[in-house]
């Protein structure tokens, strides 16, 4: 594919009408802060807010993002997906005509090209979105509800597993025992995977992606472009892909009742799934299964340079080698069985933190 080629000073430019933009939309000092890197500059989206709350992890979130090897804009929270031209021609920029027409006529000229590459990956998004199955009419062909205190064996079953915090996630068919662990829209109304288990025999699970949701609710998928069908279903079983911010850290891990204990993470239902094109963020790291699999998956990621979660080198300096831990799930039940005080196992939990790296020498800990 052929690379735009941004001289540094129409680089500058671009980042200086952007900023006025930023400035003009945002109050607050640490909204109006851009964050420029060689591949991508990111900023608190100026369509949608980026976010509402005044905790000061949520002044810091910066969803759009200008890609410089396309001169697309993507939002991550609003799934805004638009060329600079039009994000300039959207916010009333004055940019001198000369590098607006250069910018809109190369967009405009590789566009078909651009649908198969980069920009394909961010606007299948708001278009997985779209195919989303209602959470009602989800519930209604499945035969299940929403979990909640009283609902019978899923409800032990979850609290058992310490997710009764998530219980917006699961529901349950009573008539045959499934459980079914929803893979939501960012909004949370819609249904765009999900994973089946049966409460009976546990071990047996099932993962439909969203043209197998489409079908059970008697919805066709219409997509005529059968490379874009393959991405659909692809993305629709990864747990959490329309919830998660890869514009700041978030972590990756194998099965999605470990990514349910962490803020902005996703879960990939199995080791052998495809990553996409996460490895190439450097905001992505690995919290893998401590298993043989799972071990050897970390060792393939760190030698490549993603950061991965040191599993030993955890246990050993917190003393919890002691334990059979597989995983994160694991490893909160274990907490809490520990005879410590509250803020102490906090402290344990909060430590998981210290324990990612890159360097490839810390094999050595998995």
């Amino acid at each position: 594919m052929t690379k735009i080629i941004i001289t540094e000073e129409l680089r500058s430019n671009i980042e200086l009408k952007i900023q006025e933009v930023v400035d003009r939309t945002h109050n607050s000092q640490e909204k109006r802060i851009i964050d420029s890197g060689k591949e991508r500059t990111s900023i608190a989206c100026t369509y949608c807010g980026d976010s509402s709350g005044k905790k000061y992890e949520d002044l810091k979130k910066k969803r759009l993002n200008l890609y410089w090897s396309n001169l697309f804009l993507h939002c991550y929270n609003c799934n805004k997906h638009v060329s600079l031209a039009q994000y300039f021609k959207d916010n009333k920029v004055d940019f001198e005509s000369n590098n607006l027409f250069a910018i809109a006529n190369y967009i405009r000229e590789n566009k078909n090209e651009f649908a198969k590459t980069e920009s394909l990956e961010f606007s299948l998004y708001s278009e997985l979105y779209n195919l989303g199955v209602p959470l009602e009419k989800f519930l209604q062909h499945t035969n299940s509800y929403l979990i909640n205190d009283s609902t019978f064996r899923a409800a032990a079953y979850i609290k058992s597993r310490m997710l009764k915090h998530a219980y917006k996630h699961f529901s349950y068919d009573q008539r045959s025992f499934s459980l079914y662990i929803l893979n939501l829209s960012n909004d949370g109304k819609r249904v765009i995977g999900c994973q089946l288990r049966n409460l009976k025999e546990k071990k047996k699970f099932w993962t439909f992606n969203i043209e197998k949701i489409r079908s059970i609710c008697n919805l066709q998928t219409l997509v005529e472009d059968s490379f874009k069908l393959e991405q659909f279903k692809k993305l629709s079983t990864i747990f959490g892909i329309l919830q998660v911010d890869v514009t700041r850290d978030f972590t990756i891990f194998e099965g999605p009742f470990d990514s349910l204990f962490m803020n902005n993470s996703i879960a990939l239902f199995g080791i052998n799934k495809e990553t996409f094109a996460f490895d190439e963020l450097p905001t992505v790291r690995y919290f893998l299964d401590n298993d043989e699999p799972g071990i050897l998956k970390s060792i393939e990621k760190i030698k490549k340079g993603s950061r991965i979660f040191l599993w030993r080198k955890y246990l050993s300096e917190t003393k919890l080698n002691k334990y059979k831990i597989k995983d994160l799930n694991d490893l909160v039940l274990r907490i809490n069985k520990l005879d410590i005080d509250d803020i102490n196992k906090k402290n344990l939990f909060k430590k998981i933190e210290d324990y990612f790296s890159q360097d490839a020498r810390d094999i050595i800990w998995l």
